[in-house]
């Protein structure tokens, strides 16, 4: 297993070049919190036996259309960054099981979002959102789901299927 972790201190003179990981084809846990990331390089969707996503404490404010071919992604925190939305194809990332969006800006997900059917653990807390997805409650898996601080009035019929919250 090859993970790759990197904190850039103040008064270092560091260049990460992050394009070098997307040839890393065999990576599949790469943790890069705290480094300066805003742009999430779109060689890193070719990854293919990437398991593990960790972009915490970033400035990334979008994640491109073609995320969704990290299908082998179990675990993904972009924790504290700046999306305000996510890409329709997140609903290929059928093998995820944790998903953490805390502390972005997102106002909603999107409609197809209920096909994450392995997800277990969803953090959504501090965040815009006003409304959720009907398709929330095909996530039968689901054992923990974080809202708290968001702008929500309502949450939709469907998450009273959501059998195995805890």
């Amino acid at each position: 297993q090859m993970c790759i972790r990197d904190r850039l201190n103040e008064g270092e003179n560091f260049v990460l070049n992050m394009e070098v990981f997307g040839h890393l084809l065999n990576l599949n846990h790469l943790s890069l919190n705290r480094s300066g990331v805003s742009k999430f390089p779109k060689s890193y969707c070719v990854l293919q036996r990437m398991m593990i996503l960790e972009f915490n404490d970033n400035a990334i404010s979008e994640l491109p259309d073609s995320f969704g071919n990290l299908t082998n992604l179990t675990e993904l925190h972009l924790r504290s960054n700046r999306l305000s939305r996510l890409p329709n194809s997140i609903s290929k990332l059928t093998n995820i099981t944790e998903l953490n969006l805390r502390n972005n800006f997102l106002n909603s997900l999107p409609a197809e979002f209920g096909s994450l059917l392995n997800l277990r653990k969803l953090y959504l807390e501090k965040n815009e959102l006003t409304s959720l997805p009907e398709s929330l409650g095909n996530l039968g898996n689901l054992n923990l789901i974080s809202l708290f601080h968001n702008k929500l009035n309502s949450l939709p019929n469907s998450f009273s299927q959501l059998q195995n919250l805890q």
